[in-house]
């Protein structure tokens, strides 16, 4: 190969890696936010929780979505945490709703949760953060974060 070809190889390689790198910083993170907690089923021994989200992709592009990992907080108290990786796809500026099913053990759940379900409100604290991982070719993970209240629903109490 001469040195033409091999310099021009080089350059079209630079400006590609350029053009990704540029691509990561023009991509914004979803805004995640809790719409809902169902208590599904309640044992001794475990709970199983739907927990709703709506994501809403606040880019000016469909956002293909590899995984969504996420870790979910109750009055300061750790529930939950994993990586949902079935794949999804956010239409532009629009919002989906995403339901993670989530079994958790209530003898290792701090007390003020506990007390929490023995007189429970309409409403809970919570706090979630994670990152989601565009399956754009993009290696870099979007960080997200939120908090606030949810409603929480017992449909069997």
């Amino acid at each position: 190969m001469n040195n033409r070809k091999l310099l021009g190889l080089m350059l079209l390689t630079l400006w590609l890696l350029g053009s990704c790198a540029h691509l990561e910083r023009v991509v914004k993170a979803p805004e995640v936010a809790l719409k809902e907690l169902r208590l599904e089923s309640v044992s001794l021994s475990r709970q199983r929780i739907a927990v709703v989200m709506d994501v809403t992709n606040t880019n000016a592009f469909r956002l293909p979505v590899r995984e969504i990992a996420y870790d979910l907080q109750l009055m300061d108290t750790p529930l939950a945490s994993g990586v949902m990786d079935e794949g999804i796809s956010l239409p532009a500026g629009a919002t989906e709703t995403v339901t993670l099913s989530l079994e958790t053990d209530l003898i290792s759940t701090s007390r003020g949760l506990l007390d929490w379900l023995r007189d429970p409100g309409e409403e809970i604290a919570y706090r979630v953060e994670g990152h989601i991982l565009p399956d754009m070719g993009l290696s870099d993970r979007l960080p997200y974060r939120h908090s606030g209240t949810v409603k929480v629903q017992m449909p069997f109490l």
